[in-house]
Formats: C-alpha cells, structure tokens, sequence
C-alpha cells in the first residue's frame, strides 16, 4: 500500500500533493519522517534530483516491496497524468527495468513466443496459464507498458500500442496484493483515479455507487480498507479498476492470496461481472481451476514459449504434447507404435495390447505417446468396449465424489491412474475390466520407444 501512493506521485509528475500523502502515510507505517522520505527521492520542485534511485529508495523505505511499486504504475497508468522523464525512469527502474532496457537486461523473463498467435477478442476472458517462472506475468505487464517489448507488437483494436505508455493504454491491472490505500476508505479509493481523470463530482458519486452495486459491496461505501477481508478489498480493488471502463483489464494472479471457498466464489464474481459488462480481459494465473472454469480462451506458457492455446475444453481434452497434458491436469500415458488405419479407427500396439484412436496423420511403424484422462476410463467394461484392458487394483484415494486408484497391467510393469466417480467399494489386488472410449485418447508427438 506505501508503494502504490509512492510510485502514484513517482508517475504524476507535478502533482506533489500526492507525495505529500505518501510520506505522511510512510512516516506512519515505517516510522520515517516526511523530509527523510521527500528527500530520498524527490526534490522541492516535485521532479527526482540528479542521480535519485527510486528503486533504492524503495528498498530503503519500503521494505524491499518491489512489488507494491509495480502495484503503482499499474494503477497510475489510467490517471492520465503526465510524468518528466526522469520520474518515468525512476518508475521504471522500481520494476526492474529501465528506459529503452529489454526484458533480458532487465532480468525478467524473456519471452519467445509469436505473439501474432495470440488474439484477445472483444468480451473475452483469456487466461495466461503456466508454472511460476514462465513469463506470464511478464507478458502481463509488457501489455501494460511496464516493461519493453524487445520484438513484435501489440495491436489495440488495430492501432499498434506498443511504444504507447502505460497511462495512455486505458489497461488497468487488479493485482495480488490489492493495493488499496489503508487510510482512504472504500469510496476514496474507487474514487481516486475518476478525480485524477478530471471528472466532475457528481459523475463521480454515481459511478462509484454503480459500481460497488456491481462487485456487491454497496454497504461498506465509507468503510476503512484494513476493516475489510481478503475477498472484499480484492471486490473493491476490482471496482477501482472497472470504474475507469477500462479497454481491457488486466489481472495478476488476484485469488492466489484467498482462501479456496472464497476463491470459487470470487471465480463466478469475476466471470458474472465481465460478462455482465461485456469486458475484454487478460488474466493470468498458474491455478488450472481457475482457467478452466473461467476462460474463454487458454493460453499455456512453458519457459517463455507459448506452448499451446484453445478453449478449455479443447485444451483439457486434446492437448498439445506432454507440458499441456500435465499441466492441465491428472494424465495417463502410454507408449505406442502406429500399426495403420481399420475402418474409422488408427490402430496402435502398446503394453495393454491393439488400442483404437481416431484417424490422423501418422506414419505406420512411428512411435507415439497415447494420452487419456484418468475420469476418461469405464469401469467394469463389457466385453466387446473399445480398448478393453484388464488390471489389478493398488492403492486408493477416497475423494468424495469419487475414488482416485491406481492399477497396473497384467502382464507388464505399466501403472495407469483411474478416477472412478459414485465408485463402488473395491479391495487392493481386485482384478477389473476398464475401457478407454478412442475420443477420449490424444496423440501427442513421437517419442524414443
């Protein structure tokens, strides 16, 4: 919360006023006086001095919270407000960057993905879904202006938005943290970006009322911030952002700091209220629960590569090769030899003997990894099902719903993993009957056999 009134002033420029209540709020909470805080990164004029490092500063007087930093740009950059450039670079360098640095110097993660491949329609929510580490939150903020682009570019409705800064993009971001202002209260803080925006104060009283009516929160309107949980300053925090009808709204892992009942009712919260305002959105996370509940649109990061995209059901069902089928998700796989087509069938030999899949481009004699979902199986299979397999019973989850089992094939070492829902009572060392429907298998690329 500090970083974010403190990098507020860093992007606005001449407003020093801002500072003046950043400082003031330091002292506060860190026990620093106003003039040791002014004076470590900004002069009398309200532009940093010669050689100030607001990063330093940062650590200095923040605690090492780069991140809350970052909260502040984010949430500066819809203001509106203009910055000198030594303020913009001192903003900058808060995040890890610099002026005309790439993401490389920087030491973020770099990014080699054809980006053209990535389209957001208009209304969409599409998820940036990948392991930490990954580049997604990198990705995030090179769409808002944070941090440079080193190649490619961002279209906007068609317009190239990528040397655009970050206050003129209309992206606001809903962060981890929340970033809300402690001593402001719920309407102060939805309210401070529509002041700075210049709008009048009527205007201003009903868009605020409108939204908190929309996030559900109508009658904590002059509650203090640190009164709220975690579920609702996260509802304000997002009402902030959607106050300033944002082109499209950005968001940075906002459920990781909730518990797991509040995250699935803020999963619908969110997903209503972008559908409710036809709001185009990018969302990133590293929770495939999330993204596949919410997304219209999926993308898969691995190591800076964008490894696969689609709609959650096709992603889930049919992904692209091993990284997506993991990550997605409990997966079994299977060695396979491609023997040739029968009928509507390609058949394949593994260790459960000829399976079926559907017909595809493959080459007879070619090794290839059959892939299914472990709820994908039958159990008790009659006789005559596709890809019947026989195999013993091991250990056993008991999950509520269902019974997660692990077996193994008769004849061989292979171990498969089956989730058996509404599932009968069965012992260790029962032999069953299962059936894997040949839809439900996916081809991935060939492997060493």
């Amino acid at each position: 919360e500090l970083g974010d009134s403190y990098g507020m002033k860093a992007y606005g420029g001449a407003k020093y006023e801002w500072f003046e209540q950043a400082a003031a709020l330091a002292e506060y909470a860190v026990g620093k006086t106003v003039d040791e805080l002014k004076n470590g990164a900004i002069d009398e004029s309200g532009k940093a001095p010669a050689g100030s490092d607001l990063a330093s500063t940062a650590t200095i007087y923040l605690g090492g919270y780069v991140s809350a930093i970052e909260a502040a740009v984010a949430n500066a950059q819809h203001l509106g407000a203009q910055a000198g450039d030594e303020l913009k670079l001192a903003v900058n360098n808060s995040v890890g960057s610099s002026k005309g640095a790439s993401a490389e110097e920087a030491g973020l993660a770099q990014l080699d993905c054809d980006v053209t491949a990535l389209t957001v329609k208009d209304g969409e929510m599409a998820f940036l879904l990948g392991p930490s580490g990954c580049g997604k939150s990198t990705l995030l903020r090179i769409l808002a202006g944070l941090i440079p682009a080193d190649s490619g570019r961002i279209l906007l409705d068609g317009k190239d938005i990528t040397s655009l800064p970050p206050e003129k993009r209309n992206m606001p971001m809903v962060f981890q943290n929340y970033a809300l202002w402690p001593h402001m209260d719920v309407y102060e803080n939805i309210a401070f970006g529509l002041k700075m925006s210049s709008m009048k104060k009527p205007e201003i009283e009903d868009r605020v009322k409108e939204m908190l009516a929309l996030v559900r929160m109508e009658d904590f309107i002059h509650r203090k911030v640190p009164s709220l949980s975690g579920g609702q300053q996260q509802r304000i925090a997002l009402a902030r952002a959607l106050a300033l009808d944002p082109a499209v709204l950005l968001l940075d892992e906002p459920l990781s700091n909730l518990d797991a009942k509040l995250r699935d009712t803020m999963r619908f919260e969110i997903r209503r209220i972008c559908s409710e305002r036809h709001i185009t959105a990018v969302y990133v996370t590293h929770d495939r629960k999330e993204a596949l509940s919410m997304a219209d649109q999926v993308a898969v990061l691995e190591k800076g590569n964008l490894s696969q995209t689609g709609t959650p059901v096709s992603i889930y069902n049919h992904p692209a090769n091993r990284f997506c089928a993991s990550f997605l998700g409990d997966v079994n796989f299977l060695d396979a030899v491609f023997q040739g087509n029968e009928g509507d069938y390609a058949i394949f030999q593994t260790a459960a003997g000829l399976w079926k899949a559907l017909p595809g481009d493959y080459k007879t004699g070619a090794h290839y990894t059959l892939a299914f979902r472990p709820e994908s199986a039958k159990c008790d299979a009659a006789p005559d099902a596709v890809n019947r397999f026989t195999a013993t019973i091991g250990k056993s989850s008991f999950l509520g719903e269902s019974s997660f089992r692990s077996v193994r094939l008769d004849g061989c070492e292979n171990v498969l993993y089956i989730n058996e829902y509404a599932a009968a009572e069965r012992n260790e060392g029962d032999k069953l009957n299962f059936a894997i429907p040949a839809e439900r298998i996916s081809i991935l690329e060939s492997v060493p056999c």
